[in-house]
């Protein structure tokens, strides 16, 4: 991954020089055909980075929208699990699938209603709408909040990488 600078382009390029290093300092090895180098933007784990920060993956991000409400707790569990791979980029994510999560309770009768129908729209939406990740600034003094600042908007989130 590569910043918008030529510093950052030669920060890169030092960067690898430092992982090579230490990978043949070990004998480890690098699949060549798996690897790719000086990318703006790489998709891992349902989530792209790029020199902006961190957001869902717009393609898992579809697999959850079109998701038709749950009919029953296998269906339930498995919309739950694919939402909380992408809870990071959910405020208050907990608080908003209580409903749902209340569902999967050990002896709890399912009862779908329309407190479960508010969650799972809110949910879906709230990932349309996920803010970009930003890495922290340790330059400048953290308050413990969780606020990290960045140049468009406040994000209600904890640093990543």
């Amino acid at each position: 991954m590569i910043p918008k600078s030529n510093e950052g382009f030669q920060q890169h390029l030092q960067d690898l020089e430092a992982v090579f290093g230490r990978l043949s300092e070990f004998k480890l090895h690098v699949n060549r055909e798996k690897c790719t180098f000086a990318k703006e933007r790489v998709r891992y784990l349902g989530h792209v980075i790029t020199p902006d920060g961190v957001s869902p993956d717009p393609e898992k991000v579809s697999a959850v929208l079109n998701m038709l409400e749950p009919s029953n707790l296998k269906h339930l569990k498995t919309f739950l699990q694919t939402c909380s791979w992408f809870r990071k980029f959910i405020p208050n994510f907990s608080k908003i699938a209580e409903p749902l999560t209340r569902l999967t309770k050990k002896n709890y009768t399912w009862s779908w209603g329309p407190e479960q129908t508010q969650a799972f729209k809110e949910l879906k939406r709230l990932l349309t709408t996920a803010p970009v990740l930003v890495q922290a600034n340790f330059k400048q003094p953290l308050d413990g909040s969780g606020d990290v600042e960045c140049e468009h908007k406040c994000l209600r989130s904890f640093p990543v990488f």
